[in-house]
């Protein structure tokens, strides 16, 4: 067993040891995309709230950093003593950034900025630290490949259509084999930015590119044009010693084979999880529950409710599916859904109906409704604490007050504790996990950084 870190306050992060690894991702909090590139959002190296205050509830304390991070997106970990801040849009003065704060004071020690000169897509990318311990960031159609120690970089430029106003490449995971998978968001000759170039990507419907770099030599290995706009991210799972690539589309999952040289689309695999006719839109990413990938749609504001859905990676039709808020008229949600494999367990948010919930999930006769509970969330879910008691935490927004962080029972819905308000805009991103029972929300409309610490 690792040696326990003597200042770290939560049992199950003080006994892990930061450390590269020969697999996708950093051993760490926070490695991000979402903890692995399955994107379950599930933090297995965390604490609940009755681990770091008792059982007698918990009050939540703050602490600003004094830097400025505008627009910021991304919270990660590396080693204990290190923590990164990435955000800002590449075509802004203030640029895209990556920034190394020491977490003890919370300065800055070192920021690489990301610049486009002409036009392009303002839409979030992200920043994630790979097995081989570089910090890897993505904004625009640009990549940038990081020193954590010293900061230097090296950036390359990604494909984008030739007749568009720029691409956004929004995210990327990682294969079993170390290999970084991104794809693009095209709005074409639509000069808008935020949600309404969103809506342009879905209007002109711009086959995304879908692209394979080698993260040591940072060259495309591998490329393709996927068969329509994909407005959510990538997402990368292994089955049967191989490697897929699950895209949602406007109404169908696409699925691709990566062979380590190309991607093969597989035709057998396209099942279908919104539908346009019913006044659904196209949702965002997939994630993994165990043998079965899980989507939820409306990304786009909708006239129907959310619909959650769950197709078998062996049989594409093999399907169950969820409307777990029947009563809203619009429905609208930024995030994809919360998973928890060892539970059999997703949670679901839409910001437009106010209402967060907690399913089960039964290969045989799909999803149940275990709890449902008023919240007005834009952010993802995080899944914290052991397998025994596992917590939620997620944001609260309302008009008058801004938005809060409030932390859920993961099993009945129950809150637990809740910050003050922190900030006016909603957060779409994650409040992230941090060592020494710290965590960490991003504040859109300041550009702050904020630490959360809870209380007893």
């Amino acid at each position: 067993m690792a040696p326990t870190h003597l200042h770290d306050i939560c049992p199950a992060s003080a006994l892990l040891v930061p450390r590269r690894d020969e697999g996708p991702w950093y051993k760490t909090l926070m490695p991000f995309e979402h903890f692995n590139s399955a994107r379950t959002q599930q933090f297995p190296h965390s604490c609940n709230t009755r681990q770091l205050t008792g059982p007698e509830g918990a009050s939540v304390k703050t602490r600003y950093a004094l830097g400025s991070y505008p627009e910021p997106y991304n919270v990660l970990t590396r080693e204990r003593d290190e923590l990164f801040v990435n955000g800002g849009y590449v075509d802004q003065d203030y640029g895209a950034y990556v920034a190394k704060l020491d977490p003890a004071t919370l300065r800055e020690t070192w920021r690489v900025i990301m610049r486009i000169v002409g036009e392009t897509f303002d839409w979030p990318g992200v920043a994630g630290v790979l097995g081989n311990g570089f910090v890897y960031a993505i904004s625009g159609n640009l990549l940038a490949k990081i020193d954590p120690e010293t900061g230097a970089s090296q950036i390359i430029t990604l494909p984008q259509n030739p007749e568009g106003c720029g691409a956004a490449y929004n995210g990327f995971v990682v294969t079993e084999g170390g290999v970084l998978i991104a794809k693009s968001l095209e709005r074409g000759t639509t000069k808008v930015n935020g949600l309404a170039g969103l809506k342009a990507v879905a209007d002109n419907n711009i086959p995304a590119i879908l692209i394979a770099v080698n993260p040591e030599t940072m060259q495309i290995i591998a490329q393709t044009d996927a068969p329509e706009a994909i407005l959510g991210r990538v997402t990368v799972a292994r089955h049967h010693d191989r490697d897929y690539v699950y895209l949602p589309g406007a109404s169908k999952i696409w699925r691709y084979r990566y062979t380590g040289a190309a991607f093969e689309l597989d035709e057998s695999w396209n099942p279908v999880y919104s539908d346009p006719d019913q006044g659904e839109t196209p949702g965002t990413a997939c994630g993994l529950l165990g043998d079965w990938v899980v989507v939820q749609n409306n990304f786009l504001p909708a006239k129907a409710p959310l619909r959650i859905t769950a197709v078998s990676v062996e049989d594409a039709t093999h399907v169950h599916t969820i409307i777990p808020f029947p009563e809203s008229t619009w429905s609208e949600e930024f995030s994809k859904p919360g998973i928890d494999p060892l539970h059999s367990r997703v949670y679901t948010n839409d910001q437009l109906a106010g209402l967060v919930a907690g399913l089960d999930f039964n290969p045989e006769t799909g999803f149940t409704l275990r709890w449902k509970e008023e919240q007005r969330m834009a952010s993802f879910w995080a899944i914290t604490g052991p397998p025994e008691a596992r917590n939620l935490i997620g944001t609260n927004w309302n008009l008058k007050n801004g938005e809060s962080v409030v932390w859920r029972d993961a099993d009945t819905g129950c809150e637990l504790a809740c910050s003050v308000p922190l900030d006016q805009k909603a957060n779409p991103g994650i409040v992230a996990t941090g060592f020494d029972g710290s965590f960490y929300y991003l504040c859109i409309k300041q550009g702050k950084l904020v630490e959360l610490t809870l209380e007893s």
